[in-house]
């Protein structure tokens, strides 16, 4: 995991993405989901956790109000990228480039060196946006401090043995995917099973990270 997160984040600094800066995730469940999140952190960018259910309008809104620099999903002709809107298309970085399936390209970054590991608990560390229930879908920050608080709290609820292993089968946008779930896991260097969703009568498919 580290290794691989290590060098999408030194892909994302070469695509000129700067701490602070925002990239969108729209993907589904995979472990480059997972990755390429952990990769956003350590680049110091601000991950946009985009819902894959979106279309349209609302889809590029979240796209346009978050200021995302880069787009990283399946690829502009696949089912999710073909979504992107045109006005934002050049900002697509599919998930096989920033996160392929070897590691070349991981021994080049140093970790120490990201600037992720220098950033503060106030720095904010993904924006989740609203379901739209009233108005347009509106950006919630997390901070770095609300993802550590949030992680020790659901592993206190929920334990973690030495053994464990996480299969989250939720979506990852949402808050309990990344939020409850996948941090948790993070942070207790466990593994973690991502499953894509059912397909079809298919209830057995994961894809391990």
């Amino acid at each position: 995991m580290l290794r691989r997160a290590t060098a999408a984040a030194g892909r994302l600094r070469d695509l000129g993405v700067a701490p602070g800066d925002r990239v969108a995730v729209l993907l589904p469940n995979c472990w480059q989901y997972a990755v390429g999140y952990v990769g956003i952190q350590l680049s110091g960018a601000v991950a946009v956790l985009v819902n894959t259910r979106l279309t349209g309008p609302e889809l590029d809104h979240v796209l346009t109000d978050s200021g995302a620099k880069v787009i990283l999903t399946d690829a502009l002709d696949g089912p999710l990228g073909a979504r992107v809107p045109a006005a934002v298309a050049e900002r697509v970085v599919p998930a096989g480039v920033l996160v392929p399936r070897t590691d070349t390209g991981a021994a080049e970054t140093d970790p120490g060196a990201l600037p992720g590991l220098r950033s503060r608990p106030a720095d904010v560390a993904h924006l989740l946006y609203t379901s739209r229930t009233t108005g347009r879908p509106k950006g919630s920050m997390h901070t770095r401090a609300n993802l550590l608080a949030n992680a020790r709290t659901v592993r206190e609820r929920l334990g973690a043995g030495p053994a464990e292993r996480t299969l989250i089968a939720a979506p990852m946008f949402p808050a309990t995917g990344v939020v409850s779930h996948l941090h948790r896991v993070l942070h207790r260097r466990r593994m973690l099973c991502v499953h894509p969703g059912v397909q079809g009568g298919d209830r057995s498919r994961t894809d391990g990270a």
